[in-house]
């Protein structure tokens, strides 16, 4: 049975000199993945054109990565792309080019961002930038050393892009997981609590970890073992 949870959202508009307000209530149905459930289907566009549904996955386990996309300041001044989840992408990348994974554990590798195409493809071309900043910035600051497993190589080119990098353009995966929101770890702007799922070849949901803060995020070689005990 699934458990659906309704959230509503109050928007308030201010107009006149007076600043009278009229409140708007939207009712979003929410249907979160559980652990031990199978995960909601959903079917979404990626980058190059086709079409990936999670039902059609079923045989191979699937890590499914929510990113959190942008970040701001808390008054949502100064919108701009959350580094470290081109480095999340950046490491599992990375770790499959040495040790390909994909194969030797049959599991697949989902990117979801809550934008349109055009977005994404710009999220996707700008991975390289985005892990050279996190470099120096751990090559800068111990604590970043302490966070971060270690440097990344990442360049633009044939398969740079291993995983899928999958448009929620309305945000109705994300919306409907409990993921998207406009005021998160003290931003406002449009993004998704970053959150992975780990699912079985059978679709059923056997690990989630939702971050508490934008820096909370488990590490590539981390999920990768998770996967490892799944399937042995």
């Amino acid at each position: 049975m699934n458990v659906k949870t309704a959230i509503v959202v109050v928007c308030i508009g201010a107009f006149g000199t007076l600043g009278a307000a009229t409140a708007h209530a939207q009712v979003v149905r929410v249907q979160p993945g559980l652990v031990d459930r199978v995960m909601p289907d959903f079917s979404l566009s990626g980058l190059a054109g086709r079409v990936v549904a999670l039902s059609q996955l079923k045989g191979r386990a699937v890590i499914i990565v929510f990113p959190r996309g942008k970040v701001a300041e808390a008054d949502g001044s100064d919108p701009h792309w959350c580094q470290l989840c081109h480095y999340q992408y950046a490491e599992l990348a990375e770790l499959e080019k040495t040790t390909s994974f994909r194969t030797a554990l049959k599991v697949e590798v989902l990117f979801v961002l809550p934008y349109g195409r055009e977005e994404a493809e710009e999220w996707a071309s700008i991975i390289p930038k985005q892990v050279a900043t996190v470099d120096r910035w751990r090559q800068q600051v111990k604590a970043w050393r302490d966070l971060l497993p270690g440097p990344v190589a990442f360049t633009n080119g044939p398969g740079a892009t291993p995983f899928p990098i999958l448009c929620d353009a309305d945000q109705a995966v994300s919306k409907r997981l409990g993921l998207f929101t406009l005021d998160w770890d003290h931003a406002k702007v449009e993004q998704n609590v970053p959150t992975v799922f780990i699912v079985d070849r059978s679709g059923v949901i056997r690990f989630k970890y939702t971050s508490q803060n934008t820096f909370d995020r488990p590490s590539a070689g981390y999920l990768v073992q998770v996967v490892q005990r799944l399937v042995d």
